[in-house]
């Protein structure tokens, strides 16, 4: 009986005979669901590439949550004070400016993403699947402005074409850390974009990321 199921794949083109044993050939969901895959590592990879060119290490990704550590790394930042001045945190936000600006040349000169600011009412997107889509479907990405810093802020100097560092940080975080693996908004996915965009940030920077 297997064998005529086999035959009959063969005979409609979804399966093939190879030695001793027959194989499946991808059905279209199959093929659909590769071409996603492949759509999904393209960012991934993208941001690999901008590693290499800054001599940074591989992206390593993860799926972790410690709910207790994020804790306490919220209740320290709640504690630091804002001392925009010190000579130690105008280093490490000059660094990551620069990065900033290099993430975001990168994504836009060589991988060919528009990014766009929502300036409508409510949300661009439904979800972070449909930004993830229209990230690996049309190059493009819907990005929040503003946020709630302190004038002196250095993430609120402008950078150009009408934008703030904080913008473009926006931006080019959903780029690289949710689209790039797919994670999705919450404290989990939050978490795990954090932790492969930080990697794509010089040492210099990571005091002020």
């Amino acid at each position: 009986e297997a064998e005529k199921v086999w035959e009959s794949l063969i005979r409609d083109g979804k399966a093939v005979e190879k030695g001793d044993h027959y194989e499946s050939l991808p059905t279209k969901s199959t093929k659909d669901a590769l071409k996603t895959k492949q759509k999904q590592s393209d960012v991934a990879q993208a941001a690999n590439d901008f590693n290499k060119e800054k001599g940074l290490d591989a992206i390593v990704p993860g799926t972790t949550h410690n709910p207790e550590l994020a804790k306490r790394i919220a209740d320290a930042y709640d504690k630091m004070p804002h001392d925009p001045n010190d000579p130690a945190v105008e280093k490490s936000y000059d660094s990551l400016k620069k990065d900033i600006d290099d993430q975001w040349d990168y994504a836009k000169d060589k991988m060919g993403i528009k990014f766009e600011p929502w300036k409508k009412e409510g949300q661009p997107y439904a979800n972070s699947k449909e930004m993830v889509a229209d990230v690996k479907n049309n190059k493009h990405l819907y990005f929040f402005q503003g946020g709630e810093l302190p004038e002196d802020h250095p993430l609120t100097e402008q950078a150009g074409e009408g934008l703030s560092y904080n913008d473009k940080l926006r931006a080019v975080h959903d780029l690289f850390g949710y689209a790039a693996h797919d994670y999705q908004f919450g404290p989990k996915g939050e978490e795990n974009a954090w932790n492969v965009h930080r990697q794509m940030f010089s040492p210099e920077s990571i005091p002020a990321v």
